[in-house]
């Protein structure tokens, strides 16, 4: 789960990567709690912050956010591929949608599944699986009081819309 959401927060929101593991620690210890002072930053004005200084915007974290969402995504994935694909353990079935959900494959991977004398799984989701995907993450983040335009960051950094080209310059 947390694999899946720093991967979200690398294309969504890359320049929360230094806070991820803090932010993510405090998650795990109590997720409501994390969420509740996310909400808080976020619609805090500048004057309701300490010392009242700084810029006149937002504080907008959604690391908790993509945590939530990617606890809502995993499990339902996980259950998916175990249909599709009976022959599959649970725990290569959680592997495979950590590697189907990463952009880059890394090595390391690969050479386990050398080891575990089986073939590289298929890297790539049909059309129909991305829209679920994608879906899905975007109505969970609107179900957990992201605004529209958070939701849609959060479910483009799990997965690209399907027909819709990124732009990455936005």
């Amino acid at each position: 789960m947390r694999d899946v959401a720093r991967m979200m927060i690398e294309r969504a929101a890359p320049h929360e990567l230094v806070i991820f593991y803090p932010e993510s620690k405090e998650y795990f210890k109590d997720p409501d709690r994390a969420l509740d002072a996310a909400r808080r930053r976020a619609s805090a004005r500048p004057k309701d912050r300490e010392g009242g200084f700084g810029a006149a915007e937002s504080v907008e974290v959604l690391t908790p956010f993509a945590l939530a969402v990617a606890g809502a995504i995993v499990e339902p994935l996980v259950v998916r591929l175990l249909r599709s694909a009976t022959t599959r353990s649970r725990e290569g079935a959680q592997a495979l949608v950590r590697r189907l959900l990463r952009r880059e494959r890394p090595a390391a991977a690969d050479e386990q599944d050398e080891q575990d004398g089986g073939e590289p799984a298929p890297v790539a989701w049909s059309v129909e699986e991305r829209a679920w995907l994608w879906e899905r993450a975007y109505r969970e983040a609107l179900r957990l009081g992201l605004d529209d335009r958070q939701a849609r960051r959060l479910a483009d950094g799990l997965v690209d819309r399907p027909g819709e080209e990124t732009d990455e310059g936005s």
